[in-house]
């Protein structure tokens, strides 16, 4: 066997000295690398949080834009129920009349020729009218009723 001085001097050793330039090297890759990852994955952490920060804005506005589409759309059926309500009054207020106007010519002279006063017109008339003018087929529904 061989002693000491021939294993140290020998091509079968290596020192781990001849390695520390590798190995500074592979150290400093791997500190670059995951510095760069670290401040990669930060810029997209940023530019992630611009990104939902912008998305959560929209939303806001598309959900206050549906309000007032929701405002709207029940001003709009008010108005249209105002507005029909409004017809309908008009209609039977228009029927009545016609049917006031009918009835004064019809009974435009007494039985006995002599002409009739606008005075004569009672409640009773008021009464005849507005039961001509339900009859027409105008009939007013109550609001949260049925109509009788």
């Amino acid at each position: 066997m061989e002693t000491g001085p021939e294993l140290k001097g020998g091509t079968g050793m290596i020192a781990i000295k001849d390695f520390a330039p590798l190995i500074a090297v592979l150290v400093a890759l791997c500190g670059g690398w995951w510095a760069w990852r670290t401040s990669y994955l930060k810029a997209l952490s940023e530019r992630v949080a611009v990104l939902e920060a912008r998305d959560e804005a929209r939303s806001h506005e598309v959900g206050a834009a549906q309000l007032r589409v929701a405002e709207l759309t029940a001003e709009l059926t008010l108005e249209r129920d105002r507005r029909h309500t409004a017809e309908g009054e008009a209609s039977k207020w228009q029927a009545r009349w016609h049917a006031r106007r009918t009835r004064q010519r019809h009974d435009s002279l007494h039985p006995g020729g002599a002409p009739a006063s606008l005075e004569e017109d009672t409640s009773d008339g008021d009464a005849l009218d507005d039961h001509e003018a339900d009859s027409s087929g105008l009939h007013r529904i109550p609001p949260g009723g049925h109509a009788k």
